[in-house]
Formats: C-alpha cells, sequence, structure tokens
C-alpha cells in the first residue's frame, strides 16, 4: 500500500475518535448555563462526566478479547455507533423532559462513555500496529502521536470555545444536537476506515504491513529486539497459544485468562507508568472539565468568555504538541520529560490556589505541559511492553486512567458543595500531581532497566 493512502488512513483513524474530545468537553463548556437554566448542581455536573468513565469497567477489559475476534477496524464501528447513540440521547434530553432531563442525561452519558472509553485505545492500538520495532519506528512514533492528538484536542478546543457562544444565541437543545452531530461524522469515518482496510479479506490495518497466513491478526516483534525485562518472550508465548485454540469453542474464555496472564509478566515500570498516566489525564481532564464553572464562578466571568479561556488548554495544546513530538522524537529522555512535565502541573495548580496570576497564562501553561506529557507517556508505555501486547496494555491503561475520571469528577463536585468554594478542589488538584511527580521519579531510577531512548 502506498504512504499516501496510508495517510490517508491515518486521517480517519483520527477522526474516528474526534467525538469523543469534542462530546466530552461539551457539558463541562455548557455548564454554566446547564447551572443557570436547569438548575443543576455541581454535584449533578460531577456525576455527569462521572458517568462517561463508569461503563470502562465493563468496556475496556473486554476490548482486547473483542478486539482480536472481531477485528479492531470493526470494532471501532461499533464505539463509534455507542458514541453517536450516547450524544443523541443527550441531544435529546431536553426536548423528551425540560422540566427533569438529568435522568436521561446520565443514560446518555453511559452510553457515550461505553463507546468512547473504548476507541482512543483502540485507534491508538490501530496506529502502534502500523510501526515495527526497530529504532526508526519508536522514533517515528513520538512524531505520529503528535499529530494525532493535535487533532483530537482541537475537538475539545473547538467544544469549549464555540459552545457557549451557540448555547447563549441558539440555546442548549440546538447546542446540543450539532455536538451530536459531530459524533455522526466520526462514525462515517470509522465506518470508511472499516471498509478500505477490510476489503479483500484483510481484517485489519495491521495486515498490510505484514501478511499473516489464515486471518491472524497477531503481530510478530522482531527478534532482535529486546523490549522489556524478559516479558515479551513470555507473553509471545501466550499469545501463540491463542493463535492455535482459535478454532475452539471457549477461545474468548482461555483469551481472558491469558491476557491475566499477560498483565502479570509486565514489569514494574508499566504499572508506575500507568499510575502516572491516570493521575495525570483525571487531573488535567477533569479540571478541564469543570474549568468553565470554574472561571465564571471563582473569576467572575461570563460563561461564553469562561469557555473560550478554558478551551485555551487545548489551543496550546494542539500548537504544541507536534513540535513537542518532534522534539521528543529527536532528543529522547523521556522519562526526564515526564518528571518535568508532572512538576509543572503540581505548580500551575499551586498557582491557581495561591496567587491571582491571570487564567489566562496559566491555562496556556497546562496546553503546554499536557504536550510534553502526551508525547511521552503513551510513546513510553509502547517501550516497556513487546509489541505483540500493546492492545493489553493500553486497554489495562485506559481502565486505570477512566477510574480515575470516574471518582475525580464526584469528589470535586461534593467538595465545591459541601464548602462552597474551590480551595478544597484546588487542594485536591495539587495532592494528585504531586503523586504523580513523586511516582515520575521513581520511574526515572528504574529507567535503566529499560532502553527508553
Amino acid at each position: 500500500m502506498s504512504s499516501g493512502k496510508r495517510d490517508l488512513l491515518l486521517v480517519f483513524a483520527a477522526h474516528a475518535a474526534f467525538s469523543t474530545f469534542f462530546c466530552y468537553e461539551t457539558l463541562g463548556a455548557l455548564g454554566p448555563q446547564l447551572i443557570e437554566r436547569l438548575s443543576f448542581s455541581t454535584s449533578q455536573m460531577g456525576f455527569l462526566f462521572a458517568a462517561y468513565s463508569m461503563p470502562a469497567f465493563f468496556s475496556l477489559p473486554v476490548t482486547s478479547v473483542l478486539g482480536d475476534k472481531i477485528g479492531l477496524s470493526r470494532y471501532a464501528c461499533y464505539l463509534t455507533f455507542l458514541t453517536t447513540i450516547g450524544n443523541l440521547v443527550i441531544a435529546f434530553s431536553l426536548y423528551v423532559a425540560m422540566a427533569n432531563p438529568f435522568p436521561i442525561m446520565v443514560v446518555g452519558q453511559l452510553l457515550f462513555g461505553l463507546g468512547a472509553n473504548s476507541t482512543y485505545t483502540t485507534m491508538c492500538s490501530l496506529i502502534s500496529s502500523w510501526f515495527g520495532d526497530s529504532a526508526e519506528s519508536k522514533r517515528r512514533i513520538s512524531i505520529i502521536y503528535g499529530i494525532v492528538h493535535a487533532w483530537l484536542r482541537f475537538g475539545s478546543f473547538a467544544s469549549l470555545a464555540f459552545l457557549p457562544m451557540m448555547g447563549k444565541k441558539w440555546g442548549l437543545q440546538i447546542t446540543l444536537l450539532a455536538s451530536a452531530l459531530v459524533a455522526v461524522t466520526s462514525l462515517m469515518s470509522s465506518i470508511i476506515f472499516d471498509l478500505v482496510t477490510n476489503k479483500k479479506g484483510s481484517r485489519s490495518y495491521s495486515n498490510i504491513k505484514e501478511e499473516e497466513p489464515n486471518g491472524v491478526e497477531i503481530k510478530k516483534c522482531d527478534k532482535e529486539e529486546n523490549l522489556s525485562n524478559g516479558a515479551d518472550s513470555e507473553s509471545k508465548s501466550l499469545l501463540n497459544k491463542e493463535e492455535k485454540s482459535d478454532s475452539g469453542d471457549n477461545t474468548i474464555k482461555y483469551k481472558v485468562v491469558s491476557y491475566f496472564k499477560i498483565y502479570r509478566s509486565f514489569p514494574v515500570q508499566y504499572w508506575i507508568l500507568t499510575a502516572i498516566i491516570s493521575l495525570f489525564i483525571s487531573n488535567l481532564y477533569t479540571f478541564t472539565a469543570f474549568a468553565t464553572v470554574y472561571f465564571n464562578e471563582e473569576w467572575g466571568l461570563s460563561p461564553t468568555l469562561s469557555g473560550q479561556i478554558a478551551s485555551l488548554v487545548c489551543l496550546s495544546n494542539l500548537l504544541s504538541t507536534s513540535l513537542f513530538g518532534w522534539i521528543s522524537s529527536k532528543i529522547g529522555k523521556k522519562a526526564y520529560s515526564i518528571i518535568l512535565g508532572s512538576g509543572c502541573l503540581m505548580t500551575v495548580h499551586i498557582l491557581f490556589q495561591f496567587t491571582k496570576i491571570q487564567p489566562l497564562i496559566l491555562v496556556c501553561a497546562l496546553g503546554l505541559i499536557q504536550s510534553i506529557l502526551d508525547t511521552t507517556l503513551m510513546p513510553t508505555l509502547s517501550l516497556i511492553v513487546p509489541h505483540s501486547t500493546i492492545t493489553q496494555a493500553y486497554s489495562l491503561t485506559s481502565l486505570a486512567s477512566n477510574t480515575g475520571l470516574w471518582l475525580l469528577p464526584i469528589i470535586i463536585g461534593e467538595l465545591k458543595d459541601r464548602t462552597g468554594g474551590w480551595s478544597a478542589p484546588n487542594y485536591l488538584y495539587i495532592s494528585a500531581s504531586f503523586t504523580a511527580f513523586a511516582l515520575s521519579i521513581i520511574f526515572k531510577i528504574l529507567e535503566k532497566k529499560v532502553a527508553l531512548n
């Protein structure tokens, strides 16, 4: 397949996950208007954010199994379909039950999360499968992740920047429906990607690079590469056993058991990095979700201006992610980058709590921090685990991250309603980022055991 066609498929793969980011910010962008017009409490807003992550406890553990069973590209179609249905339920909740749309919105968020939680993991697995285990591939993957993240974060920026204005001008109903239509475009991209990659009997895009007999999707690692602490040979052995048992009736049950064995084979660096990723994602995304309400109530800004300032996190992130991806691919030093990003994240939250620095500056700093971590955390994860187990590693890491995204919004909402201010939530942000900073130092100490650079 030509490089031009592969690049075009990358566009469709990235846009398939676009609605995951755009629609996730929708309720946060409209937060002040939901509180004002529908009398939602901060706790209710937190529960809506948490409802998105609740289905992860069901969907993410089976992502690897279903992705291997039906093919990752076909699985992505089912996931984006659920994402679209969830957002349509949220949009029509105001038409069906304007007096009390909260329960229907929760149902919509659950459906949205059921699809969206695994969409990003699936697309990461697809993109990672395009690259081998050579040193050049390891350098290029940081650049690719930077480009994909830039597009996805543009979705977050557009949602926060423009939806508050739409809500003020055209009302909540039209705005939520417009957000749902974005999810429809992601569904269409996913279907196109699947149709192209599955023609002529090809089950996944990874087959374009390395054809395997009998449609087997497991990608082999180069024998010369030693990716992690001896876990590669063990995980390969387990995956080879799965290939031999694919024709049996107990395939899924057997694979679930095998995946748990693979998880036990992961090195300690993987678990530390998973904890850092979970703390970082839950911290930053929860802050961004509440940012419009926070700037509206704490700083006295209008809902529209609050959304525009909150969107600068995403704007500075998307403008700098490709640059940091290129820098990361050139200089390496990923462990130092993780320490730098975690330390700066903690510093920004401290400045929010104890100073009166304009939020415009701090939110731009948050975007730069996210760029540093976006282009180091997930690529580093792919270097720690064997290449043949990337899907399993991403699924487990996403499950841990969604656990944080489930708990933190609920806690933040309760703290805000019970204390009547944002000081207690800010202290929680500081504590979470400090823990990530401490773990990143431990990760650096253990770095010598894995060739990350």
